[in-house]
């Protein structure tokens, strides 16, 4: 039985018919390993073959899982001051949940206040092994009477991340093989990046693009790495012997 696009691909179909007015884009149904995801029909008659794919982190996608299921704040009893923790990736949130507000309060006993956020003492270390990779004093959330656990990990954001993964994505040999098949001369590799992969999200969303292009493999003649906040489309683009691009978007489905 034939599937239908995924996520991803109706996502990057969305926002190519939103970057160019009057294209379209249809979805081949015959999925197989030499075909390549989108015909991109565009506003000048020609035809854009793109392939899709998606960048995105395991690891952390279970992570919000279970935040969701768990929530993300801990009752406050003994510790006494509010405060946003920051998970170890692919810790285990139902037990760090469950010894956060003790193993806290002996924090607040053992360190200085303004050694607060370090994990060098015996109680820092207690932290680390419920889960905790790094905390700090938080008064900009609500609630007195909670303490809160972040909901991405601490990255340092580099725009060049963005570059590095939209080309480790497109260089993998099924999404090349995939377009060396194409009869098109435009053949474009899509790169959508889930929230999960957050350092390459974070600098998507909140950076410009490095200057100068990228060094596309040979059958890619357009590489777009693309995401969606709320309403919004953010997408960095780069032609063969181009510089990178930024664009932002609403999407299609607010207009009008």
């Amino acid at each position: 039985m034939a599937r239908g696009p995924d996520r991803y691909e109706s996502l990057a179909a969305e926002f190519l018919e939103c970057f160019e007015p009057k294209s379209r884009c249809k979805y081949i149904v015959e999925q197989h390993t030499s075909r390549y995801d989108l015909d991109w029909y565009r506003a000048d008659g020609s035809l854009t073959a793109v392939e899709v794919s998606a960048t995105a982190n395991p690891v952390l996608l279970r992570d919000h899982s279970a935040r969701e299921r768990l929530g993300s704040a801990v009752e406050r009893k003994r510790a006494r001051r509010r405060w946003l923790v920051h998970p170890r990736m692919g810790a285990n949130l139902k037990r760090l949940k469950g010894g956060l507000d003790e193993a806290l309060a002996n924090y607040e006993a053992e360190v200085a206040e303004e050694d607060f956020g370090s994990l060098w003492s015996a109680a820092g270390q207690a932290l680390e092994s419920l889960g905790v990779e790094y905390l700090h004093p938080s008064e900009r959330h609500e609630g007195n009477h909670f303490i809160h656990l972040s909901s991405g990990p601490g990255v340092y954001v580099r725009a060049e991340a963005v570059h590095d993964a939209a080309l480790r994505v497109a260089n993998a040999p099924d999404n090349l093989h995939k377009l060396q098949q194409a009869e098109t001369v435009e053949r474009h590799m899509v790169v959508c990046v889930d929230a999960s992969d957050y350092e390459t999200w974070a600098p998507l969303t909140s950076e410009m693009p490095p200057s100068g292009g990228a060094m596309l493999p040979g059958p890619v003649t357009q590489l777009w790495v693309l995401t969606a906040v709320n309403d919004t489309f953010v997408a960095w683009w780069v032609g063969r012997g181009q510089s990178w691009v930024r664009t932002v978007l609403e999407r299609r489905r607010n207009q009008g």
